[in-house]
């Protein structure tokens, strides 16, 4: 039995800020790029800081799948079989969200493993699932929270889901904004600073400076605030506990291929060789 469920959630947020912050500072240390905030995806372009960055976002994206999923089997177990209610919309709202979780969290690995500066499609893809399926996943969980009687946690935990939530939306809003539409850039700004190992760089002087500072800002933090709200889910899981998946062999472990016609059957018909609780 493991009853330190809520460890998933707490690595998750440790890996991705370990993996953001770590290679940050080494390529901040190597003189790849200023000490300024810059684009996710700029600190995770070049070795040997994208190498800490792709290894540390990698081991996030297990422990965030892990996460949603046992969250899932939590809203499973309390409403379908403690409470008893018949399995119905509630459950496949559930099983939605966790599916919207897994394409994020398949994104967020998409463009830790991708950079942009050499796979730039590729890393964009991955971006865009991360953020769009990311919002669809957290909204979901707060709007099933405020559905669901009777809930799961306190009003108070809800409210400052909420919260959250609605801090990484206008977050990510002002990052397309100011990445797409470049609202903080003057019409006579001219031609953009040559790149630097594959990576701008901008001096506060720079008629681009207060565009990219606006846009690099409110991407951390609303990857930041996205972090927080799963690990919320710590607060729920405290209470759960595992038992782990057990391995049976069959009667008589014998190979397939020395068994006679009759035997091959009767193995193929009681042949049970995982149970899981």
């Amino acid at each position: 039995m493991f009853t330190k469920v809520w460890v998933f959630p707490v690595m998750f947020v440790i890996c991705s800020l370990v993996g953001m912050y770590g290679s940050f500072f080494t390529g901040v240390f190597l003189g790849h790029f200023p000490l300024q905030m810059n684009f996710i995806s700029a600190i995770g372009a070049l070795p040997p800081e994208r190498c800490i960055f792709a290894m540390f976002i990698n081991a996030a994206v297990f422990f965030m799948a892990v996460t949603v999923y046992l969250r899932h089997r939590q809203i499973v177990e309390y409403y379908g079989h403690r409470l008893q209610m018949q399995f119905g919309v509630w459950r496949v709202c559930s099983t939605m969200l966790t599916a919207f979780a897994f394409l994020s969290a398949f994104g967020i690995s998409l463009l830790a493993n991708f950079p942009d500066i050499d796979v730039k499609v590729v890393h964009r893809i991955g971006s865009t699932m991360a953020f769009f399926f990311g919002l669809l996943y957290i909204w979901g969980q707060v709007v099933f929270g405020y559905i669901m009687s009777p809930a799961m946690t306190t009003k108070a935990m809800s409210h400052f889901r909420l919260l959250i939530v609605i801090l990484a939306t206008e977050t990510l809003i002002l990052y397309e904004v100011c990445v797409n539409s470049h609202i903080f850039i003057p019409a006579d700004a001219g031609p953009r600073p040559p790149r630097k190992n594959g990576i701008r760089w901008y001096t506060p002087d720079s008629p681009y400076y207060i565009n990219h500072m606006a846009a690099t800002i409110s991407e951390w933090l609303g990857v930041i605030f996205v972090d927080i709200f799963i690990l919320t889910f710590a607060n729920e899981l405290q209470f759960a506990y595992l038992q782990v998946p057990r391995l049976r062999f069959i009667n008589e472990p014998r190979r397939l291929s020395d068994a006679t016609d009759g035997e091959e059957e009767s193995f193929a018909q009681s042949h049970q060789s995982f149970e899981v609780y």
